[in-house]
């Protein structure tokens, strides 16, 4: 994917009169690492004839380093020089203490947009002691990506009704998604993924409660204080899940309700 501009807690980089650039571009290709790089751990057997795998896990998250400069097409010649506002603007923006949602921006529309939580690292880019360019050093919270948020709804008024869910995510596995639960009677409520046998079981719930389960931090809501969820509850949150060979989840609740699925899938790309 070809950028010049970039999203950061919901302003444009172009917004402030600056483009990606590169100020020390090779001729020639470049070789970008994608992220999601997997540590294999492997024992030996047959004197080293043989490696059978013990486990596999993401050691790094993904980061990466830029430039950006004045854009010339808005600036003239003798405007590229950076001043000292100008940079300090750009640092408070970008260097936080804290991640925020970024994403380049492609310049062709069929593109999905790849977020991830980010921060930035700064250092200044001189021409005879003059500052033109802005070195950015992005850090992340995850080996790979994110899309933009599902969410899936319907009404399971009977034991057979479902909430058919295609996981989109490039990660094989699954993922805690956010799930809201308006409950339409008085009773137990087990609200199961046939496809992948993940079992969410709450008792005594009654018609009207509204049930929050936040797949990320992994907590419960209810909408009745009196609702004693610490024992009501077999902290079991929903997952979604996909094999190599299935992506497909099928919802199902003992209790009739209204049910909305939240997630962002996982997308293994940096740009």
């Amino acid at each position: 994917m070809y950028s010049i501009d970039f999203e950061f807690d919901g302003q444009l980089l172009s917004s402030l009169g600056f483009i990606i650039c590169d100020f020390s571009a090779p001729n020639g290709a470049n070789i970008i690492s994608s992220g999601s790089d997997i540590t294999f751990n492997k024992v030996s057997l047959n004197s080293g004839k043989k490696y059978n795998l013990i486990g596999t896990t993401y050691d790094s998250c993904i980061s990466t380093t830029f430039h950006i400069c004045k854009n010339p097409d808005t600036h003239d010649t003798g405007e590229m020089e950076i001043g000292q506002s100008e940079f300090r603007t750009i640092t408070r923006w970008l260097c936080r203490r804290s991640f925020k949602k970024f994403r380049f921006i492609s310049d062709n529309p069929n593109d999905d947009p790849c977020y991830f939580n980010a921060s930035f690292n700064i250092g200044k880019i001189t021409i005879a002691d003059k500052l033109y360019g802005i070195e950015l050093t992005m850090e992340t919270d995850s080996p790979f990506g994110y899309g933009e948020l599902v969410t899936k709804s319907a009404t399971l008024s009977t034991a057979t009704d479902s909430l058919m869910i295609t996981d989109e995510s490039d990660e094989i596995g699954y993922v805690y998604p956010d799930v809201i639960i308006t409950c339409m009677g008085d009773g137990d409520l087990t609200l199961t993924n046939e496809t992948f046998d993940s079992v969410v079981v709450i008792e005594g719930c009654t018609s009207g409660e509204v049930i929050t389960l936040y797949g990320e931090s992994q907590t419960i809501y209810s909408t009745k204080p009196a609702h004693n969820l610490s024992t009501d509850f077999n902290f079991a949150f929903l997952k979604l899940e996909n094999t190599i060979d299935n992506r497909i989840n099928e919802i199902t609740s003992t209790l009739p309700c209204q049910i909305v699925v939240k997630y962002y899938p996982v997308i293994k790309d940096v740009l």
